[in-house]
């Protein structure tokens, strides 16, 4: 872990820049770290001294876009939830400053963790600028019968509020969970209410999509490292995307984005409806 530490140790001993790094994870997992060997405050925030590296930003041939790679040591904590995880958490934002004595404080970077590999005794995170992202996103080319809106995203308009519960876990079975209870939103049998919804683990923030349900019992894309019986959890309703679904569930056509009106069936081959071949 040398290289890491010879990055932490020049600072402001040096008299360089000192960086701190901010870490969020899906808006509720905070890290805070600084480079050198002494903790930073800064607006009120503690940013513990750890081992950390980047690299200089580049810009990429292919895309233009700004990137820079943050390296961390395995026994960070967001290495091991995201290992323990087995797939990407939602979002990683990264916010990094730079202190310099006699100065303050200033704004260096702000990006988002695109991809983690893992080399050696080392995780490295990929950082892709948080401006370049928002430019960078195109619309959709395709025309569909669902809806193209993420679901409580600005284009929905679904308050999330009003579609979720706060229980606690009955059961834990590896990925499939058991809750006290889902009423008042869904109910003994019910199957297609949580669905592709969000399931939330309040103690530690970590945030799961539900693929299925059956009653109390749903499962997860993957479990939730520390996760105990009786913790609390929040329950999020999930979308199929259709027309249907959209009307019954949430009351919300006005706002579906999806050309449900296309038809099912292709005039110039009668045999074929929504791409599976039936009988004539």
């Amino acid at each position: 872990m040398s290289d890491l530490i010879l990055a932490a140790e020049s600072g402001v001993e040096t008299s360089q820049p000192r960086e701190f790094y901010e870490i969020n994870q899906s808006g509720l997992v905070t890290y805070r770290i600084a480079s050198g060997s002494r903790d930073i405050v800064d607006g009120g925030y503690t940013y513990t001294a750890q081992p950390a590296a980047r690299t200089d930003l580049t810009l990429s041939t292919t895309t233009a876009d700004v990137q820079l790679t943050l390296s961390l040591p395995l026994n960070h904590g967001l290495v091991q939830r995201w290992m323990a995880s087995m797939s990407p958490p939602k979002i990683v934002t990264v916010t990094i400053r730079r202190l310099q004595l006699g100065v303050g404080s200033e704004h260096f970077f702000s990006g988002v963790v695109s991809s983690m590999a893992l080399d050696k005794h080392l995780a490295k995170f990929s950082l892709q600028s948080e401006a370049q992202r928002q430019w960078s996103r195109t619309l959709g080319k395709v025309v569909s019968r669902t809806c193209g809106h993420f679901l409580y995203d600005r284009g929905c308009k679904v308050t999330k509020g009003f579609f979720g519960i706060v229980t606690t876990i009955a059961t834990i079975d590896g990925r499939r969970i058991t809750v006290a209870s889902v009423a008042p939103l869904s109910g003994p049998g019910q199957t297609t209410y949580f669905p592709f919804g969000e399931f939330v683990h309040l103690a530690s923030g970590e945030r799961q999509t539900m693929f299925s349900q059956f009653g109390e019992r749903v499962d997860l894309q993957s479990p939730i490292p520390g996760m105990q019986v009786g913790d609390a959890v929040e329950l999020y309703a999930g979308c199929a995307h259709d027309m249907l679904t959209c009307h019954n569930k949430f009351g919300n056509e006005a706002n579906f984005f999806g050309a449900y009106q296309l038809p099912t069936h292709e005039f110039f081959l009668p045999g074929y409806r929504l791409g599976v071949l039936t009988q004539p």
